[in-house]
């Protein structure tokens, strides 16, 4: 009986395969493209005034127009929509440094006053997809 004898030199695969562990080791750099590109596109759906699913939000109150001065919504002094990031991690935090960014984005009270909801922190289908390819740019230059 005839054996032929194969031998494998998988030492380019065993090399990528550490450079891609290292990398991922490490994703700082990927995740502060994520906290640049999910800032402009929440800040993006706080100037369509919308909520995940496209509704606009909620009109004001003539009394709460009366009582401001204005009918824009979210829109006083652009606390709120300065939007911020940090990496923490292996994770992003975005969101406002507005002690009120909560009670709008969930709805409660606030003094006497009734706020409903107008969720403006979220990612929707498409900022999820740019987030996608950035993962996937980033995956593939190692």
């Amino acid at each position: 009986m005839a054996f032929a004898v194969v031998t494998v030199d998988d030492s380019l695969v065993k090399s990528a395969l550490r450079r891609l562990n290292a990398k991922l080791d490490d994703p700082h750099d990927f995740l502060e493209q994520v906290g640049v590109q999910a800032s402009k596109d929440v800040e993006t759906n706080f100037d369509r005034a919308t909520d995940s699913n496209g509704s606009p939000w909620q009109a004001l109150s003539l009394v709460t127009i009366k009582n401001k001065h204005s009918d824009r919504i979210l829109v006083d002094t652009g606390l709120l929509k300065r939007i911020e990031w940090r990496v923490i991690g292996r994770q992003v935090e975005i969101g406002s440094q507005a002690n009120y960014g909560e009670v709008h984005q969930f709805g409660g009270t606030r003094g006497n006053a009734k706020i409903p909801q107008r969720e403006w922190l979220y990612l929707n289908d498409a900022a999820v997809a740019k987030i996608r390819i950035l993962a996937e740019t980033w995956l593939q230059n190692f």
